[in-house]
């Protein structure tokens, strides 16, 4: 991307959906003046853009040189940017509670300016109760500064002072509580980091105000950044069990309020996201799966307010914890399809996944269909990567990669086809810098002693040999952990199932995100 080149643009259109996109077709179409649909022009070229995942600004120009418009392209980028945005916010208007209050805020000062004093503290009251409902404090903030707006305009002759003193006592309380929340969002993500120390992990939440029965009332944003802090906390210093308690009271807390779960669907998904991760390093598979299982579910409705870029990082990160989990369970593919499930939600979140991630995520379904047994299949997910000649991948995987490619076809009897693989496996693996022993021996192995053996038993024998090298190499290296290169041996000298073998020894998972 050349320097000073705008990809504010291209990442707008990027975490479009589908029907975003046809709403702002129709939109477009009613608001350009005198036909011009130069704005909609450029649009279409980006979107395709979207789809290959990058930015070509020189495409643009090249397709429109004739075109007197593009002499003001980042004019034309801007205003087609500004178009996206009021399409987008007419076509959620009213989906979401924030949206439909920040609405009703319009609303109330159109009616005060219009001297429609009745009708604005009608709307300020029904404003103030479902901010109050839904804890959105800086909105029930402006509706309350609205009520003492008309209280001040002596719209209400009966208001006497102690009314006014309520209102005023009402507007602290409510910058109390944010001010509550504001210190609660610094312990979590500033902390040490800010020069402060951090809150002891354990200490209790402080309360916000004492309500009318004298009890404290601790709300429910106040509870899930309580929860969440305290998760992260245990999780970053290693106690994952502890991690996983306040992970399900977290996760407990969110479902106890369905009506607000809705609203905050985003934060849900995440912290479920992160649990499916603590239930992984707890070995709750079977509530793993239920974490798993409610996270797609909602991820699969497009009636809710997901950002695309949110859902592929979900869908990436879910699906690499669930394949680890089927491996260490010893459930194979041809049982849990997941690759058959992968390849579906790829189809529409894709465009959306960075190419670093999408590679590992190929890699991860590649190497649970080999464990599987399901060569071919595995072939078609590594081919998915040896096809890509972009750079964007990680150094690590494409090199794992070629190696598993060559262990596939191994599996697969291509004897011929290995033989013209070894060579150009090496030099690759030396230009990366990763020509460390451990491939160095699994190389050699297929180049010098599979392809020269004459029989299975041979072949038996050979992979005893290198089963004792890679473990005298494995007390020096950690590069095992791609690959559970002691189980496959396991598997083959004995006739057994790779992933039966693999049930029973669990040190090797999968590349990590």
């Amino acid at each position: 991307m050349a320097k000073g080149i705008s990809t504010d643009l291209f990442d707008l259109v990027s975490s479009l959906s589908r029907t975003e996109k046809r709403y702002f077709k129709v939109f477009a179409a009613r608001h350009v003046s005198n036909g011009d649909n130069n704005s909609l022009k450029v649009f279409d070229v980006v979107d395709k853009q979207v789809a290959i995942g990058q930015y070509n600004e020189k495409e643009i120009l090249q397709k429109f040189r004739k075109e007197k418009f593009i002499n003001q392209l980042p004019r034309v980028k801007n205003y087609l940017q500004e178009l996206i945005l009021k399409s987008l916010a007419q076509y959620h208007g009213e989906k979401t509670v924030t949206a439909k209050l920040n609405h009703w805020i319009i609303q109330i000062e159109i009616l005060y300016n219009k001297g429609l004093y009745k009708h604005c503290g009608k709307l300020i009251a029904k404003t103030k109760s479902l901010a109050e409902m839904h804890e959105l404090w800086p909105i029930l903030l402006t509706a309350q500064q609205w009520e003492r707006r008309l209280v001040l305009s002596g719209i209400y002759p009966e208001v006497n002072p102690e009314k006014f003193k309520q209102l005023m006592s009402e507007e602290e309380k409510i910058i109390r509580r944010i001010g509550h929340l504001n210190l609660r969002c610094e312990s979590l993500f500033l902390g040490e980091d800010n020069g402060s120390p951090r809150p002891k992990i354990d200490q209790p939440t402080e309360p916000f105000v004492p309500d009318e029965a004298g009890h404290s009332a601790t709300s429910f944003k106040e509870q899930v950044y309580n929860h969440y802090l305290k998760a992260t906390r245990h999780f970053e210093n290693g106690r994952h069990k502890k991690a996983y308690h306040y992970s399900n009271l977290l996760i407990q807390l969110f479902e106890s309020k369905p009506e607000l779960l809705k609203e905050q669907v985003k934060n849900y998904l995440i912290s479920l996201s992160n649990h499916i991760t603590l239930c992984f390093q707890s070995g709750k598979h079977l509530e793993l799966l239920q974490s798993f299982n409610r996270l797609h579910l909602f991820l699969s409705d497009n009636t809710l307010t997901i950002p695309p870029g949110i859902r592929a990082k979900l869908f990436i990160h879910s699906y690499i914890i669930g394949l680890q989990s089927y491996l260490q369970k010893g459930i194979p593919d041809e049982e849990t399809q997941m690759a058959a499930k992968i390849e579906e939600g790829l189809q529409e979140l894709k465009p959306h996944i960075k190419p670093e991630a999408l590679k590992l995520l190929f890699y991860n379904t590649a190497y649970y269909c080999f464990v599987s047994g399901a060569y071919e299949s595995a072939l078609d997910w590594v081919n998915k990567v040896l096809n890509d000649t972009s750079d964007k991948i990680r150094p690590d995987i494409h090199c794992q990669v070629k190696i598993l490619n060559i262990l596939i076809h191994f599996e697969l009897g291509n004897f011929l086809l290995i033989e013209n693989l070894i060579v150009p496996t090496k030099r690759f693996l030396v230009k990366k810098g990763f020509n460390g022993a451990i491939e160095k021996a699994i190389l050699d192995f297929f180049q010098h002693r599979v392809l020269k053996a004459g029989s299975q038993k041979e072949i038996s024998a050979q992979l005893n040999i290198l089963r004792t090298q890679l473990y005298d190499l494995s007390q020096q290296t950690k590069h095992l952990l791609y690959f559970n290169y002691f189980s496959w041996i396991h598997s083959k000298v004995h006739g057994k199932r790779f992933i039966d073998v693999v049930k029973q020894d669990q040190d090797y998972p999968l590349a990590k995100v």
